[in-house]
């Protein structure tokens, strides 16, 4: 037991200096320090939350940690389960709206996540006895970003907002989403003129590029 919580209370003190990107590693920090942040800082207060869930899942206490998880929901309206491997230096940034399921993971070293985002499954796709992701180290998640069914997340990668990502990621890549684009203009007299290729959809234009592909190759 003294052994899982003095793991869990160093974690927490990495996941504390990397926040507050202090390079020299002291151990342990002050508790008023820790205390001050979990008062003052959402994203702390869930991973605070998080660890000690862990904690009680590694005692078979589960009461405790689906307490723990019960009282993240309330207080900082995220939904981690405590039977996820979060490896140190851990951060949530804007915490709100993020889902990890029990089924995620393990997640590796440095791990910084953003609100709104799901770690989760892609309606009971399995890869073995994988259903749902596993994150590698120093993986970064953009807000809105939804991280679905049994792939991998290679290390150092960054993962922009909104980005659906259903395969797996390569180490050392950006992933990124559609980019907004201007569809109308609003004209003098007060009315919305649409631009004539914002009716196209994503599937117009493959079956359109298909189609200058097909004829590009009988022109040859």
């Amino acid at each position: 037991m003294f052994i899982n919580l003095y793991n869990s209370y160093k974690l927490l003190n990495i996941d504390y200096l990397r926040l507050r990107n202090n390079k020299e590693i002291f151990f342990p920090i002050l508790p008023s320090l820790i205390c001050k942040e979990i008062c003052l800082n959402v994203g702390f207060r869930a991973v605070f939350l998080f660890r000690i869930g862990h904690f009680f899942q590694k005692e078979k206490f589960r009461i405790g940690a689906a307490f723990s998880e019960r009282i993240m929901r309330h207080l900082c309206h995220c939904r981690i389960s405590s039977n996820v491997e979060i490896g140190p230096g851990f951060i949530i940034s804007h915490g709100s709206g993020i889902i990890i399921d029990s089924k995620s993971g393990p997640i590796g070293n440095n791990f910084t996540i953003r609100q709104n985002v799901t770690l989760g499954g892609n309606y009971g796709k399995s890869n073995g006895t994988q259903e749902q992701p596993i994150i590698g180290d120093n993986v970064s998640i953009g807000p809105g970003a939804a991280i679905l069914g049994p792939i991998c997340i290679g290390n150092n990668t960054i993962i922009g907002a909104n980005a659906v990502v259903t395969t797996n990621i390569p180490p050392n890549s950006v992933v990124s989403a559609f980019r907004a684009e201007v569809v109308a203009t609003l004209s003098e007299t007060g009315v919305f003129e649409r631009f004539p290729y914002s009716s196209l959809s994503r599937k117009d234009i493959y079956q359109q590029l298909n189609i200058l592909k097909s004829s590009m190759r009988n022109s040859i």
